[in-house]
């Protein structure tokens, strides 16, 4: 916090316990006391003035609640702060601005789903228990699958996975002839991976790239891939499963000749091995354990989720009542002109 509003802070405090210290001798409290003392003043008492609008201790703490990563100072800071631009906000914007007026009312919602949901509905008292079907799900979301990690060389044929498609140049190319191109490109990958050998570095799969950049004819192209992590084959995908963090999906041909190297030497090199994208010179390198996450982190995972459905559930109800009760009135040739200005 800079000098500044350190000095400010502490004026604002002292006001607030000024009566106590009016003719003592007593040396005035530092500005941690003050606010101390402050924070723990009636919801109705004054925290500071900004141009002679108040801000009550209720609500800074309805401010300090949003945003709780702030230390007491800051954020007592951060309220004055937002309370100048208000205040130069009205002064600035008319008071039928659009946005203005949509701000506000984002805000006074806010607040009322926090007064009739987040204080009225809660989990107290329930007891946390999940079900299997729960579990295998939270499991497939925050676990992670056994996997492999490998790079690969590929000799790319381009076109349509399984038919016909288009070349690097946007030609069209049928099935039969991309066919060939395969029958092309396997004899390219078996070429590099005798010249290769059993094992290589992740540097000569480059050097190989290079190479054979400008012997292999177009439309084929020589790709590189470099530490790709993935799911091993057989790996049961799960419904609603997410891959982890920096993990990549690949074809099931390349997962399954990645897997059956499993136990090889790091940097084991497999036989060209063929997917719809073209031919696969794999070079292995480990195999990731599956990792369960932890039960309780589970749990209140669970919680948190039925928590979060019972509070949507109150606020359907809530609105629902509300629309039911309300007299409305659409204009659909308004709708159909704002969507022409912002071309949907």
């Amino acid at each position: 916090m800079n000098k500044r509003w350190q000095t400010w802070i502490a004026a604002v405090v002292l006001v607030g316990v000024s009566a106590a210290c009016n003719g003592s001798e007593h040396e005035h409290p530092d500005a941690r006391e003050a606010f101390e003392a402050l924070s723990r003043q009636p919801a109705g008492e004054v925290v500071a003035t900004v141009n002679g609008r108040a801000i009550s201790a209720g609500e800074f703490e309805a401010f300090w609640r949003e945003n709780s990563a702030l230390e007491r100072e800051a954020a007592l800071e951060a309220i004055i702060e937002r309370e100048v631009l208000v205040q130069h906000a009205r002064e600035k914007l008319e008071a039928g601005n659009d946005e203005l007026g949509f701000a506000r009312k984002q805000g006074m919602v806010r607040v009322l789903l926090r007064e009739l949901v987040e204080k009225q509905v809660s989990l107290d008292g329930e007891a946390d228990v999940v079900s299997e079907q729960d579990l295998a799900r939270l499991r497939a979301l925050h676990g992670q699958p056994a996997g492999i990690r490998a790079s690969h060389l590929l000799i790319y044929v381009p076109g349509e996975p399984g038919g016909d498609g288009r070349d690097n140049s946007g030609t069209p190319m049928g099935a039969e002839e991309r066919a060939k191109l395969f029958e092309s490109a396997q004899g390219w990958a078996v070429q590099v991976a005798e010249e290769l050998g059993e094992r290589a570095t992740l540097e000569e799969l480059y050097e190989a790239q290079v190479r054979y950049a400008d012997k292999v004819p177009a439309p084929l192209q020589v790709m590189v891939n470099a530490h790709l992590s993935f799911p091993a084959a057989g790996v049961a995908a799960q419904e609603g499963a997410r891959l982890p963090q920096g993990w990549l999906p690949v074809v099931a041909e390349f997962a399954a000749a990645a897997t059956a190297m499993q136990g090889s030497p790091p940097g084991t090199l497999s036989a060209p091995a063929k997917s719809d994208f073209g031919w696969h010179i794999i070079r292995y390198e480990r195999a990731i354990a599956a990792v369960e996450p932890d039960m309780q982190a589970l749990v209140e995972i669970e919680r948190e989720e039925r928590l979060r459905d019972a509070r949507a559930q109150r606020v359907n109800a809530i609105s629902s009542e509300l629309i039911e009760a309300a007299t409305i009135n659409i204009f659909p040739q308004v709708i159909g002109q704002q969507a022409q200005i912002h071309n949907r």
